[in-house]
C-alpha cells in the first residue's frame, strides 16, 4: 500500500492497515471519526472546502486533493505524497476545530498543508511567500513585525 498507514479501530479495538490513498478506506477513518465526534467532521468539511475554493481560484490546474480528519499527537496537519509525487491527501488534525475557538487558526493550518501541494516537501523562501497569500496569521505576525521595527527605528530617530 502506497499511503500506509496503521489507524486504531475502536469498534473492534485493533489496529487495522489503512492506504490513505484508497477513498474507502479514508471513509472508514471519516465514519468512525464522525461517530467519535459528532459534527466535528461538518465543521472541518466547510472549512476545508472554503480553503480549497480560495486556493483553487489561483491554482486551477491543480486538482482537489482528498482530505481525512485525523487524531495527531504532533501535528496540525500533513501532507502525504504519493512516492510518484502525482497523488496527495491532506490529513487534518481535528483538534484544529475542538481546541482553536478561531476557525481562522484552523484556515491557516489548511493553507499551509495545501501550499504543500505546489512545494512538496520544502518550507523554502517560494513556499513561505506563497502561505502568505492566504495565511493571516502569518501576515498578522509580519505587519506587527514592521509595525514594531518602524516604531522602533521612529524611537531611534527621536532620540538622536
Amino acid at each position: 500500500m502506497e499511503g500506509f498507514s496503521r489507524y486504531y479501530d475502536k469498534r473492534s479495538n485493533e489496529w487495522i492497515d489503512v492506504d490513505l490513498f484508497n477513498e474507502e478506506d479514508r471513509e472508514i477513518i471519516r465514519n468512525q471519526f464522525d461517530a467519535e465526534f459528532p459534527g466535528v467532521i461538518n465543521e472541518l468539511d466547510a472549512l476545508f472546502n472554503e480553503c480549497w475554493q480560495t486556493f483553487s481560484e489561483d491554482h486551477p490546474d491543480i486538482e482537489k486533493p482528498p482530505y481525512c480528519p485525523v487524531l495527531l499527537d504532533e501535528a496540525w496537519g500533513v501532507c502525504v505524497h504519493s512516492r510518484d509525487e502525482k497523488k496527495a491527501v491532506i490529513l487534518v488534525n481535528a483538534k484544529i476545530v475542538t481546541e482553536h475557538d478561531d476557525p481562522e487558526n484552523a484556515k491557516d493550518i489548511i493553507y499551509h498543508e495545501l501550499c504543500h501541494l505546489i512545494y512538496k516537501h520544502d518550507h523554502n523562501r517560494e513556499f513561505w511567500d506563497e502561505l502568505d497569500k492566504y495565511d493571516h496569521i502569518f501576515k498578522k505576525q509580519k505587519q506587527e513585525a514592521i509595525e514594531n521595527n518602524q516604531k522602533e527605528f521612529q524611537e531611534l530617530l527621536e532620540e538622536i
